[in-house]
């Protein structure tokens, strides 16, 4: 038997739900804006315009992938949904010989379908409809422990908010699925300059071709969960909330069983090829691998998801 745990844990109003997003993106915001505004002043104030101010790289990036998405909800029931998805996102990147700064905002819709058993004379089945919704930061410095320029290792912290929403008319008065997911999360990245710095011919019989010298890299970087929030139902998504008069909206209504958990845990990990032109624009192409377990405040969430990822990158340095 499952029982409610007596531990104190904190509950927020349902109404704050969408005020708490933005202010964790504000914030986050605002310690961008901060830490490059200091890094100018220290820039200026030191003198140091040259070295820095040639290797800072700023760039937009706007991507298109697509997803395969795995989950199960034990507020509905203990199935696995896995079906294909697609992904757009928006992004900016910022980094120099020292740090490296990423904010980005993602969008995913899948249909997955229900792994039903197997069976010779019902064979039942169902699919749902899932979108997410992922917010994304990281800040990375650079660890000088590499004797080769061809290495470079980066540690620091990333912080992500996720948004997701399912249905599934099958599940009645529980089609509609819904949880928030905070990470604050350790990042470490290490990254393999792989650019050819000659020009190289290259001859097999009466073919004949010359390479010319470009900028590629090889990266990897791994995410781990340290501080896990979920926002989640109690025992299933069905609740009949008390109805105060006009004080209670649809909203409050149907969030009033939900509430906030630290639980649980998150990893991900991200593999990306980056091939840059001589005027600094640039292409990647990415594997990106998620996996969260979220346990709530009675029954868990699971999810896993992988993502081939094709990314434009704008050099926006003037």
């Amino acid at each position: 038997m499952i029982q409610k745990s007596h531990i104190g844990h904190l509950r927020w109003h349902p109404l704050n739900l969408i005020g708490n997003l933005n202010r964790f993106v504000v914030l986050l915001i605002v310690f961008l804006i901060t830490t490059k505004s200091l890094h100018s002043n220290v820039r200026l104030e030191t003198g140091d315009t040259n070295d820095r101010s040639n290797s800072r790289k700023n760039y937009f990036l706007c991507s298109i992938g697509l997803s395969r998405v795995l989950y199960r909800d034990f507020a509905t029931s203990p199935l696995f949904y896995r079906g294909p998805g697609f992904t757009i996102g928006m992004a900016w990147q910022w980094q120099d010989t020292k740090r490296e700064q990423f904010l980005g905002l993602d969008l995913t819709a899948a249909m997955p379908h229900a792994l039903t058993p197997k069976n010779n004379y019902f064979q039942t089945g169902n699919s749902a409809l899932f979108s997410n919704g992922n917010f994304y930061y990281h800040y990375l410095r650079k660890l000088r422990i590499f004797p080769s320029q061809k290495w470079d290792l980066k540690l620091g912290g990333a912080a992500v908010s996720a948004f997701n929403v399912r249905y599934n008319s099958a599940l009645g008065n529980n089609s509609l699925g819904i949880e928030s997911i905070m990470n604050l999360m350790l990042a470490a990245k290490a990254t393999h300059n792989i650019s050819r710095t000659q020009t190289k011919a290259w001859k097999l019989w009466f073919l004949h071709r010359t390479f010319q010298p470009v900028e590629r890299y090889l990266s990897f970087q791994m995410n781990v969960g340290v501080f896990n929030f979920n926002y989640r139902p109690g025992y299933a998504y069905v609740y009949d909330a008390e109805i105060n008069g006009s004080s209670t909206s649809l909203i409050n209504y149907n969030f009033a069983d939900y509430g906030w958990k630290m639980n649980g845990w998150k990893l991900g990990a991200k593999l990306e090829f980056s091939k840059f032109s001589k005027h600094g624009n640039g292409r990647r192409w990415a594997y990106i691998w998620e996996a969260a377990n979220v346990p709530g405040r009675f029954e868990a969430f699971q999810m896993a998801s992988h993502r081939i990822q094709f990314t434009v990158m704008i050099n926006r340095k003037k």
